[in-house]
């Protein structure tokens, strides 16, 4: 799906086509105006050639910032033009974009006579060209393994979070199945996502958190049909479970396939999956048509981002699309419960309260407190001696501090007083097992 770029002038009209994923702009022709019905027609047949979802066209507006005579009749031209082909139509500032056209057609080496029949095209593109762009957040490079053309920009894409829309979908699954990382939100936090059966794609996720690789990642999917593709012979347990409390923010630590990569697994036999419950997550992998691996869209051991712009901030240049979907729901991570020991194993607090676990397990041979003993040798996120931890300084001061002045205030010290500097971070039980 593209959009398609009018530069309407007196005696020509000159189009430029965006790419599929709305990154680049490129000139497409330019055609002499006849009559608005032969005009709309010429632009209706390359709407349904080139599968366009939207139409810009260029508003000549003043430097003051007014519209005059010519920018009332490109509104009315373009109100008219929308009605007939069925499409939106956004009007975008064209100042200077004709000057802009012609010195970097000159630039390119073009003379006079050359540019002829080129030149509104090439404003009609620039005029693309800079609606794209306000869509966008930072410039990234390229992998040279894919086209150029496929994501050269990182982008930040407002998406409903209760009807996804289907092209915004299909163009996140397309970079999913290019091995590519697309932030996107669940019920818990914003996740960092990649095709979880492909071991390049998830060492992309690796480097982008800086993230250790011996923290394993847990794998998403859309449901228990694709259970069996990730967990070795799942116990009935976990399908219980699954039932009970998905899609939902429980995490389940199964025995993995050999589809499953080592690096989502820190190199061990087990792997943690489970079902978000936001309906962007699940339009997203059921798109890709793999499943997707993704720990929180943030650097490692900083905090969860909630937002994409939480997710921007901390992975600037380090993702190729952001879903924006809004605020997330639950704000922690998922439940992690390991179903490969004799007795099930609470690993993470989060999203499932314990409760409700137990409400759905039942009586167990040894009491939830005891569940926090093991300390194998690999810790599950969140339970490491340093995580959650902020950019802003604390500043811990001891002794008594003065306030002010008054005679039921402390007299001022004459010393100053001792001040420690301190990153916050969590240390909770050492309740961990390698998943």
């Amino acid at each position: 799906m593209s959009l398609l770029a009018l530069d309407l002038g007196e005696k020509r009209i000159g189009l430029a086509l965006s790419d599929s994923l709305g990154i680049a702009a490129q000139p497409l022709e330019v055609f002499k105006r006849t009559s608005r019905q032969a005009d709309f027609a010429h632009v209706g047949r390359l709407v349904a050639k080139h599968g366009v979802r939207g139409l810009i066209i260029g508003l000549p507006i003043s430097l003051n910032g007014q519209e005059g005579a010519m920018a009332a009749w490109v509104r009315d031209y373009g109100a008219a033009l929308g009605t007939a082909v069925n499409l939106p139509v956004t009007f975008w500032d064209e100042s200077l974009t004709s000057v802009q056209a012609e010195q970097a057609m000159r630039e390119a080496g073009y003379n006079r006579q050359q540019m002829t029949g080129k030149l509104d095209a090439v404003a009609a593109a620039l005029i693309l060209q800079s609606y794209l762009e306000s869509l966008r957040v930072k410039p990234i490079c390229s992998p040279p393994e894919l086209p150029s053309s496929l994501f050269s920009l990182l982008m930040l894409l407002p998406i409903n979070p209760h009807h996804p829309e289907p092209a915004i979908i299909e163009q996140a699954a397309d970079l999913i199945r290019h091995g590519r990382l697309v932030a996107f939100p669940t019920e818990t936090v914003y996740g960092l996502g990649a095709d979880a059966l492909n071991e390049t794609a998830v060492r992309r996720i690796f480097a982008a958190k800086g993230r250790p690789a011996y923290d394993p990642i847990i794998v998403h999917i859309a449901g228990t049909a694709e259970l069996s593709l990730i967990a070795h012979n799942p116990p009935a347990l976990a399908y219980t479970l699954a039932e009970a409390f998905w899609p939902g923010p429980l995490t389940l630590v199964l025995a993995k396939t050999a589809a499953v990569p080592p690096a989502i697994t820190a190199g061990g036999p087990t792997v943690a999956v489970r079902c978000p419950a936001h309906p962007v997550a699940l339009a997203l992998i059921r798109a890709a048509g793999t499943p997707i691996g993704a720990p929180s869209a943030n650097r490692f051991s900083h905090t969860s981002p909630t937002t994409a712009q939480h997710v921007w901030a901390d992975l600037e240049g380090q993702v190729d699309l952001v879903l924006d979907g809004g605020p997330t729901q639950v704000g922690v991570e998922s439940t992690v419960l390991d179903l490969t020991t004799a007795i099930p194993t609470l690993l993470r607090p989060g999203g499932v309260s314990l409760e409700a676990l137990t409400a759905v397990l039942g009586p167990s041979p040894s009491p939830p407190a005891k569940w926090a003993k093991k300390r194998p040798r690999h810790c599950p996120p969140r339970l490491l001696e340093r995580h959650y931890a902020p950019r802003t300084p604390l500043h811990l001061i001891t002794g008594r501090i003065w306030l002010g002045w008054g005679k039921h205030w402390p007299r001022p010290r004459k010393q100053p007083m001792p001040v420690a500097s301190a990153s916050p971070c969590f240390s909770p039980p050492k309740m961990c097992r390698a998943w």
